[in-house]
């Protein structure tokens, strides 16, 4: 039969999290089928779909959690994790803490 990938995982989350408020509940439940159940470890893909619904809310203890997270996996931001904490100082900042130097290529005049 079919198996879900991490992008159907990604769309059920974009999904959850675009309801006000977003339903964390459902999209904690969601990332622990994808993790437990199918073995799909979540990606910056993940992440940033996470980080946008965060980004959008305000939810910045919650972002900085999940950035940790991404630190703690040994997962990279990319361009698109740039772009979703750009406008917000206070994760943009966090995200440049975290993933410092050489790790991060990082453009302030983004």
């Amino acid at each position: 039969g079919l198996e879900p990938d991490e992008v159907t995982f990604k769309i059920l989350v974009d999904g959850y999290g675009k309801v006000e408020p977003p339903d964390w509940g459902k999209i904690s439940r969601l990332l622990n089928l994808m993790e437990l159940t199918y073995e799909i470890p979540p990606s910056t893909m993940t992440y940033n779909g996470l980080l946008s619904i965060c980004a959008r809310t305000r939810d910045y203890e919650r972002a900085y959690e999940l950035i940790d997270r991404m630190d703690a996996a040994s997962i990279e931001p990319d361009h698109q994790t740039l772009q979703i904490v750009h406008e917000k100082k206070a994760l943009r900042g966090y995200l440049r803490k975290v993933f410092s130097g050489t790790r991060l290529n990082y453009d302030p005049t983004m």
